[in-house]
């Protein structure tokens, strides 16, 4: 079997770090051969392979496709600039459908395409070349008319007539609207197979007018348990407890960074003794980094990681803290409970697919930042080398990137 994973980023996000995983899974196995292309050229110099392809070869059809669609947004949201690359249309991108590994492949798997990678024509034109096109939904761009995240909104269930998101202007309505047929055409004109990755997302997309009659297949994210070794926490401090938050963007609206703030205030607060031994450890972008002096406890900010990186921070981590307003499924929880660290989380979306309250960790009350506060103060009261083990172990059975390669391929095989 012939697979082709496609992605806007090789290692930039959390879709990308999920996209390269599985390819990474897969290339060990002899019943299938896999390739990898993506458009952003952040493929490290000891990755680079033959079946590993960055296909933006133009810096100025790559710039073309996203700040022409940001411009076309910037214009229906009334010329204001705020929230226009936290939607897409997906109007503009490369036609990768002529490329020659699509040709090649028998499947092509989508992963996260937006900003400028595919457009909705291309993946219409590889339907036609009766290609297995699998997706999967790293968040609910597919099932709605141009956001990522409908938050509270309920338009994705009907037909997007109005965006609650943007401007109110008629002509936003417009391409809400506009985006939301073109998708439903595809669809109907488009065998697709929709892998949604938690429980939370797949209600969702059953529940969505463009996705409740296509296939679904809820399979969790892959991660590579088997490298993250729980007892590796190496104490200078035998009194400090270290808890770890990360994200791509941690300043991204959707990541709660300014929940996190209210947290650690709540700690101070209420917790004063705790809050005098702990320290946050926080990676992922930061563009205000002045932001992080609000913290009421001492911090290290380590800025944007490798996996590698990543995998060695939450090793030294005693809790890992989630103040998402949203996730489909959150890396850093299940990141986090390999490498052994209590979980700490609000539970708003696939959070909920990771977290067993009271077992592996604390669910917390949405945008409680006191209760989580409290529930941090809990976690750092339980912390041992057995219970680190039983947080890896726990997240083994259900996550391991072998286990979720295995479903995959069941996927790739239905036609």
């Amino acid at each position: 079997m012939k697979v082709l994973i496609v992605s806007r980023s090789y290692q930039t996000g959390g879709a990308a770090i999920v996209a390269q995983r599985l390819f990474k899974v897969l290339r060990q196995r002899p019943d299938c051969e896999v390739r990898m292309l993506v458009m952003t050229d952040d493929i490290p110099a000891d990755e680079r392979a033959d079946d590993l392809q960055v296909f933006a070869r133009s810096g100025v059809v790559k710039m073309w496709n996203t700040m022409v669609e940001r411009a076309e947004l910037f214009v229906a949201n009334g010329f204001c600039r705020q929230r226009v690359f936290q939607i897409d249309t997906a109007r503009y991108g490369y036609r990768l459908d002529r490329h020659p590994w699509v040709l090649w492949a028998d499947v092509v798997h989508l992963h996260w395409i937006n900003q400028g990678a595919l457009s909705l024509t291309a993946l219409r034109n590889m339907g036609r070349q009766d290609k297995r096109l699998v997706w999967t939904l790293h968040d609910m761009w597919p099932m709605t008319g141009l956001c990522h995240h409908a938050y509270d909104c309920r338009e994705f269930l009907h037909a997007c007539r109005y965006c609650t998101h943007l401007s109110s202007l008629p002509l936003l309505r417009t391409t809400a609207q506009r985006c939301f047929r073109r998708k439903r055409q595809l669809y109907a004109a488009t065998a697709i197979r929709f892998v949604p990755i938690s429980q939370w997302e797949l209600e969702h997309a059953q529940q969505s007018a463009l996705l409740r009659q296509q296939p679904l297949t809820l399979i969790p994210n892959p991660y590579p348990v088997a490298d993250y070794n729980p007892q590796a926490r190496r104490r200078k401090d035998e009194q400090e407890v270290v808890v770890a938050v990360g994200a791509a963007r941690l300043d991204d609206p959707v990541k709660g960074f300014d929940l996190l703030l209210e947290v650690s205030k709540a700690l101070a607060q209420h917790h004063p003794m705790l809050s005098a031994r702990l320290r946050w450890v926080l990676y992922g972008g930061l563009r205000d980094q002045s932001l992080l002096a609000q913290l009421q406890q001492s911090y290290d900010y380590l800025g944007r990681l490798s996996a590698d990186a990543v995998r060695h921070t939450l090793e030294q981590a005693d809790v890992v803290v989630c103040p998402s307003r949203f996730e489909s499924l959150s890396n850093a929880l299940v990141e986090g409970a390999a490498a052994g660290c209590v979980l700490v989380s609000f539970v708003t979306g696939g959070q909920a697919d990771v977290m067993r309250d009271g077992v592996n960790g604390y669910a917390v009350t949405a945008y409680d930042t006191r209760q989580m506060a409290d529930c941090i103060a809990r976690a750092a009261s339980e912390l041992s080398s057995e219970r680190r083990q039983r947080q890896h172990d726990d997240v083994a059975e259900r996550f391991a990137d072998t286990a979720v390669a295995e479903q995959y391929l069941r996927v790739y095989a239905t036609k």
